[in-house]
């Protein structure tokens, strides 16, 4: 699973991807963008879900992405 994928134009994400596909390993097809809102919600000992910031079901969206991979 990728997580910390830079937000925007930044081709990272798409290049560790790539790396990781070309050597044969398995991988989400979802990934994890940084967000600050996961600093937020760690700091307050909560889910990304309860946060209150604009990012908040964004984020949370992420993880629901890659649990239906796990669990269809």
């Amino acid at each position: 699973m990728l997580t910390l994928i830079p937000p925007g134009s930044s081709k990272v994400g798409i290049e560790c991807r790539a790396t990781i596909e070309k050597a044969g390993l398995p991988i989400f097809k979802s990934d994890v963008r940084r967000l600050a809102v996961f600093q937020k919600a760690a700091l307050a000992g909560v889910p990304v879900s309860a946060v209150k910031d604009a990012y908040a079901k964004a984020a949370w969206g992420c993880y629901l992405a890659v649990g239906k991979e796990i669990l269809p």
